[in-house]
């Protein structure tokens, strides 16, 4: 999978939560030429359907449950938990919508998959001339290949603004997957924002200049108070993703052989590296009917990851002094996320 980086952005106005017309691009003197705006402006009409989604999930993380929920998935990289605000708030139909190319392009908005991956999160800002901002949350596929991972945002610029952002939910659809790593991004910023607004941005590759159609990765919104004006700033962006842990994961294996068996060994399944990756445990014979039961304070490479449990046993043929065991037997859990607490159960039969 291609490695994601969060690249260049220009920024335009939307005031949708206002009632307002969007105000028209600024003029980026030395940085955006009027025929590179004009090409900014039509793509971003044609992206109405997918910002009307994005304002509207929004609008449902805002909401104070779901905001403390983020918040605390954040702080304890519980993948899980972003995951279950992700599908409250984004339906199928919506996340179809996402992955749909612009449509006034040569795709005519019928792509799906054009793109790939979306992150949102919260992040405050201020800036006096000088500005600085960070955000962070998660970053996620929408055809579900890969985890979802957490993401932290810093970012350092200048320009003619002056403003203050109150821990507004910033959110981003990109054309690549997602991959763990650094990325940094030149962003060039046009608004103006008075009171509680909705700024809309298109996302372009590090150091474009002329802002082509072909350069164009991406589109933001951030949504949340604030007030104050920004026009023509340039900000040096630097992006970490990170991995989950997945902790405290529990296996229950269920006796249904009508035999004694010994529980030999447990494996959990790596689908980014396509192998098996073994747990060291004591051999532990279990009654027919009993469930064994361990808990595993960390399973590696596998956050917030889909994965599946495989335990290896042997059935006792025969009883006694000298007990007999069969050749090495294998059964599976059906494939989960690895979140934390997670539970996987397997039937030996």
């Amino acid at each position: 999978m291609a490695k994601y980086n969060k690249p260049s952005a220009a920024w335009i106005n939307l005031w949708v939560l206002l009632g307002l017309s969007a105000i028209p691009y600024v003029t980026l003197a030395a940085q955006v030429s009027s025929k590179s705006m004009a090409q900014v402006s039509q793509l971003d009409q044609g992206l109405a359907a997918q910002q009307a989604v994005l304002l509207q999930f929004a609008r449902c993380i805002g909401q104070s449950s779901n905001r403390k929920q983020l918040k605390r998935s954040m702080q304890d990289k519980d993948s899980g938990v972003a995951r279950r605000i992700q599908n409250r708030c984004l339906s199928p139909q919506d996340r179809q919508i996402l992955t749909r190319a612009p449509a006034n392009t040569s795709d005519n908005g019928d792509s799906s998959g054009y793109f790939q991956s979306m992150s949102y999160g919260l992040g405050p800002s201020a800036a006096v001339y000088y500005g600085a901002g960070v955000d962070g949350g998660w970053i996620w596929n929408f055809n579900g290949d890969g985890p979802t991972r957490p993401y932290l945002t810093g970012s350092t610029g200048k320009g003619l603004q002056a403003n203050l952002g109150a821990d507004p939910v910033i959110i981003g659809v990109y054309r690549s997957g997602v991959a763990p790593g650094n990325s940094k991004s030149t962003v060039v910023i046009g608004s103006v924002e008075v009171g509680v607004g909705v700024t809309a941005g298109l996302i372009y590759k590090r150091d474009t200049i002329h802002y082509s159609n072909e350069d164009f990765q991406g589109f933001m919104v951030a949504v949340g108070a604030g007030a104050g004006f920004n026009v023509g700033s340039e900000y040096k962006t630097r992006t970490r993703i990170f991995r989950v842990a997945c902790r405290d994961v529990k296996v229950e294996a269920t006796n249904e052989t009508g035999k004694q068996v010994k529980v030999i060994d447990i494996d959990y399944h790596d689908y980014t590296k396509g192998k098996w990756r073994s747990k060291i445990i004591p051999n532990k014979k279990l009654a027919s009917g009993k469930v064994y039961k361990k808990t595993f304070k960390k399973l590696s490479k596998v956050g917030g990851e889909q994965t599946q449990i495989r335990v290896e046993y042997r059935t006792l043929i025969k009883d006694g002094f000298f007990k007999k065991w069969s050749e090495v037997k294998r059964d599976w859990s059906s494939k989960g996320y690895c979140d934390k607490g997670a539970t996987f159960a397997v039937t030996l039969d």
